[in-house]
């Protein structure tokens, strides 16, 4: 029979040993790769929190805080007649306030949610300075729900600008001129301030309105009120007592064939009491007599100017 060899024991456990010996030295070197990279991000995050902290304290305390930019003067500029003061309360902002430190974004974003500003631009001046340049809604027309109703101003776009009390934001100059033709039979759901009016005939009246300002009849007569109650007229009311029925579209036209008649009629000393221009043909007219042989022009209006306040 063959016999095993004799192994040697003494060899097998020095290798033994040794595969022992190399893990625990891989170990502990992967240990103090690890400790050391952790180390170092601390360190770097340590790092970066001091300069984000000691670069927001150094910018309170030489910029933010300064007293050096303190807001000593506020420029207004406005093409319209909203009073200075009402802007700037508008804007929310105070003198002392830091000039780097406001929010010129919420500045012009909370001035363009006052229904009667259609833009606002707002700008630095260092160091003491702050600049608003505001555009008004022009109001063309005033929107009545009874005489004893609130009533509200529109531009010529339809955007309700505010209702009888925006007058208090006006100056006197501004007051002065907030005379205008009077919608009725407009949906009181459509007439929300800051918001478009959609109702097409409050678009068509407005248009009227601004095609009546360029004829030769904006010089002579004043519209009064304009209803719109109906889809396919408008009827006017004159501040000379005329009733004048107009097709909601070309309006030039229908103002020249007014002109023309009221010319027309006065020359033989009659003045049109009712006139329905819708129709295309025959035109209905009524009248009465009228002293006088032609038409009296209304005074010249004063166009209103771009004005500034510092």
């Amino acid at each position: 029979m063959f016999k095993s060899k004799k192994r040697n024991r003494r060899l097998d456990s020095e290798h033994v040993l040794d595969v022992k010996l190399r893990s625990s030295q891989t170990k502990a070197f992967r240990f103090r790769i690890i400790s050391t990279i952790a180390i170092l991000c601390f360190t770097l995050v340590f790092v970066l929190f001091v300069v984000w902290r000691g670069g927001e304290w150094l910018l309170n305390k030489f910029i933010y805080e300064n007293e050096a930019f303190a807001v000593q003067q506020v420029e207004i500029y406005t093409d319209g007649g909203v009073s200075p003061e009402q802007i700037k309360a508008w804007a929310g902002v105070q003198s002392g306030n830091n000039l780097l430190a406001l929010d010129l974004n919420r500045v012009k974003r909370d001035l363009e949610l006052v229904p009667v500003v259609s833009g606002a631009a707002v700008e630095r001046v260092l160091p003491h300075t702050l600049r608003i340049k505001i555009s008004e809604r022009d109001p063309t027309a005033a929107i009545s729900f009874g005489e004893n109703s609130l009533v509200y101003y529109v531009d010529e776009d339809g955007y309700v600008v505010g209702a009888r009390e925006t007058q208090l934001h006006f100056s006197k100059e501004g007051i002065a001129n907030l005379h205008f033709p009077i919608l009725t039979g407009v949906p009181l759901n459509q007439v929300r301030p800051g918001k478009r009016i959609e109702t097409p005939q409050v678009h068509a009246a407005l248009e009227l309105i601004s095609a009546f300002d360029r004829s030769p009849m904006g010089r002579f007569v004043d519209l009064a009120r304009i209803n719109v109650d109906k889809d396919d007229s408008l009827r006017v009311v004159t501040s000379q007592g005329s009733e004048i029925t107009f097709g909601c579209a070309k309006f030039e036209a229908q103002l020249n064939r007014w002109n023309i008649a009221s010319e027309h009629f006065a020359l033989q000393s009659r003045a049109i009491n009712t006139m329905d221009l819708s129709v295309s043909n025959n035109v209905p007219v009524t009248f009465s007599e009228a002293s006088g042989t032609a038409l009296k022009a209304k005074p010249t209006k004063t166009l209103k100017q771009k004005k500034r306040h510092v």
